[in-house]
């Protein structure tokens, strides 16, 4: 079993990435990271008004 996960492993890194796609996967990744801080300073926001009321 080891031994044919390490094959598939082995083919899956020779498979070649077009780099539209990386770009395309890149972009998402530094939205989503983006989406995701603006969140959590508006939960902190949020969350440090609740406390002085």
């Amino acid at each position: 079993m080891n031994r044919k996960m390490e094959q598939l492993r082995k083919e899956y890194q020779k498979v070649p990435i077009p780099d539209e796609l990386d770009n395309v996967v890149n972009q998402a990744i530094h939205k989503l990271l983006k989406e995701k801080r603006g969140l959590v300073s508006k939960y902190t926001w949020f969350t440090s008004a609740c406390t002085l009321l």
